[in-house]
């Protein structure tokens, strides 16, 4: 697998894998809506955060990207596999690269919000649950705050 720096060209692109991901686990409309309002991707997130793009085999199969919380802590804001990737062991690549590209930021550790039907596989990939944040999606949803240590 190989990984990229994002680019604008790509936006249009890297929001469809977030849809398509995101919609895999059946999300209603009006939902999906929503969350592409509150996270899709812009032109001013890719120059401002760290956006990669992962292929395989000159297919582009998802996009992770990291930003800084408030207390300067390393967070990932979005790993999203293309759905026609999910569930094929790919994401397990995927997620090997984003943990190398995390450890150049020469932090201890990072932190992610994960969407329920992923929290498995934030622990199969050895992230600890840490918490719960309320969603800004559902009134009555609590999403798992996970820690992924580095060293």
């Amino acid at each position: 697998m190989k990984t990229r720096i994002a680019l604008n060209s790509d936006l249009e692109f890297l929001n469809g894998i977030m849809k398509a991901s995101k919609a895999y686990w059946g999300y209603d409309i009006d939902f999906m809506k929503k969350f592409m309002e509150n996270f899709g991707l812009t032109p001013d997130y890719i120059s401002r955060q760290s956006t990669y793009v992962a292929s395989l085999e000159e297919n582009a199969v998802g996009m992770y990207s990291f930003s800084r919380n408030k207390d300067d802590q390393l967070e990932l804001d979005n790993f999203f596999m293309h759905s026609d990737y999910i569930g094929q062991g790919i994401g397990k690549i995927m997620w090997e690269h984003c943990v190398e590209t995390a450890k150049s930021y020469k932090d201890q550790f990072f932190l992610l919000w994960s969407d329920p039907y992923a929290e498995g596989f934030y622990l199969k990939m050895g992230c600890k649950k840490i918490g719960e944040r309320k969603s800004p999606m559902m009134p009555n949803r609590y999403p798992a705050i996970f820690r992924c240590n580095l060293k």
